[in-house]
């Protein structure tokens, strides 16, 4: 991931661009570093609050860069 695209200390919503989860928008929270030493990203879908269990997706696998538009063919679904 570019350094402009790192997500450490801005959480909020992302867009998942790659993998199992490809097209689903998500609430990421945090990173943790596996025992391989790649970084993964906590990510949450629904209610952050309301939902116990988060994913461990790959940092190069998400994005904060999305549009409207993309968020409306998502709601759609």
């Amino acid at each position: 991931m570019d350094s402009e695209d790192s997500y450490l200390g801005q959480y909020g919503l992302v867009k998942i661009i790659k993998g199992k989860f490809k097209g689903r928008f998500g609430y990421y929270d945090d990173d943790e570093i596996s025992s391989s030493g790649k970084v993964k990203s906590v990510i949450y879908f629904g209610e952050m609050m309301d939902n116990t269990k988060c994913y461990y997706i790959d940092e190069d696998n998400i994005t904060n860069k999305f549009t409207i538009l993309d968020l409306k063919k998502e709601k759609k679904k």
